[in-house]
Formats: structure tokens, C-alpha cells, sequence
């Protein structure tokens, strides 16, 4: 699944697990309501404004 979550951080719809440089995914990890509502909002391009 390596290159489709790279297609996806390319265009800035998901990001790394460990800021400030998220250039590592963390698979194992739990993904929280808040985490998966933004993901979606960014894959859906709807603007929080």
C-alpha cells in the first residue's frame, strides 16, 4: 500500500504520524473521530470556512 499512501500525501489528503515532518505513517495506530473526519474532509475538499 506503499505508493496508493504516498499518492495520498502528495496531494495532502493524509499525513505522517510525527509531526512537524510526518514523513512516517503509523499503520498500527488508532485513528481518532477528529483524525478521520479531517482526513475525509481534505479527500473531499470541502472548506472548513
Amino acid at each position: 500500500f506503499e505508493a496508493d499512501i504516498a499518492k495520498l500525501a502528495a496531494a495532502g489528503i493524509t499525513q505522517g504520524c510525527n509531526p512537524p515532518t510526518n514523513d512516517r505513517f503509523c499503520p498500527d495506530d488508532s485513528v481518532t473521530r477528529g483524525q478521520m473526519a479531517a482526513f475525509l474532509n481534505r479527500a473531499a475538499n470541502i472548506s472548513s470556512s
